[in-house]
């Protein structure tokens, strides 16, 4: 009987902890299989997921995958003052303070959405082929990076002609993408690569490929002290030196409630 009641534990415990992991996902996020050539989901969030702000002109831009639009919110009094209609499921987008144009990646469109942030007006529409997933922009240069999950690539956008003028090849299925305007570097986390591609900015050339563990999913960069900063599913944080371009420190992260339902599982197996 005892052992019946340990079981029964443990059973339950191990549904917590699982449901808690996916509770999110199951309610928030629609799962694509549009390549099969991997044999993984990717998700997309349909609630306003993406943000980002224009610190000149003091506004905030918010995709709405639901509703195909960018909220456009004035940060001086708090209210949204304009929603512009995009394409389909805009899922990120990055803001050039120094233009005031706003690039919105739409998902299920295939393409890119330029708004001039003056009038708040969609002023171009740039289709890729690919699926863009994630965009970084580097405000020095005028050129914006497109992350494609499933073309494993990286296109290159001129924001001076709007068009595309390159595409570059990196590890298996990126999924983030940050740039540092200063050294002309941009950092792309290859999910399931587990490594994180670096591509010089004036040849648009990938000069280094690091392992940073599973599935990095967030990457960010200071600017000022050039250091990159990854988070992956495996729990960890990899820190990037930018100057060396050679992993600094990996931290250990959020581990609290994963270890507190390992100990008990552990200690009823062995009671």
């Amino acid at each position: 009987m005892l052992r019946v009641f340990k079981l029964f534990i443990i059973i339950t415990l191990i549904v917590i902890f699982f449901g808690f992991a996916f509770a999110n996902q199951v309610k928030t996020h629609i799962t694509v299989w549009k390549n099969m050539k991997y044999e993984i989901a990717m998700y997309y969030n349909l609630s306003p997921y993406i943000m980002d702000m224009n610190f000149l002109t003091n506004k905030i831009y918010v995709a709405n995958p639901w509703n195909n639009s960018v909220d456009v919110i004035n940060a001086k009094n708090d209210e949204i003052i304009a929603q512009t209609a995009v394409g389909e499921i805009p899922y990120a987008l990055s803001v050039n303070p120094v233009t005031n144009f706003i690039y919105v990646a739409n998902y299920d469109s295939d393409s890119i959405s330029i708004i001039n942030g003056k009038n708040g007006h969609v002023v171009s529409s740039i289709s890729l082929n690919k699926i863009p997933y994630a965009i970084a922009v580097d405000s020095i240069t005028n050129k914006m990076y497109i992350v494609n999950p499933w073309d494993n690539c990286v296109s290159i956008l001129d924001g001076q002609t709007d068009s595309i003028i390159n595409t570059v090849s990196v590890g298996l299925v990126p999924d983030a993408i940050a740039v540092n305007p200063f050294t002309d570097m941009i950092y792309v986390a290859n999910a399931e690569s587990g490594t994180i591609s670096v591509i010089n900015g004036l040849n648009n050339k990938v000069v280094k490929t690091l392992d940073v563990g599973n599935w990095p999913s967030s990457i960010v960069v200071n600017d000022i002290t050039n250091m990159i900063y990854v988070i992956n599913n495996g729990d960890e944080m990899t820190i990037i030196n930018g100057d060396s371009n050679v992993i600094f420190k990996v931290l250990r992260l959020g581990e609290g409630i994963k270890y507190i339902f390992q100990t008990l599982v552990i200690m009823l197996l062995l009671s």
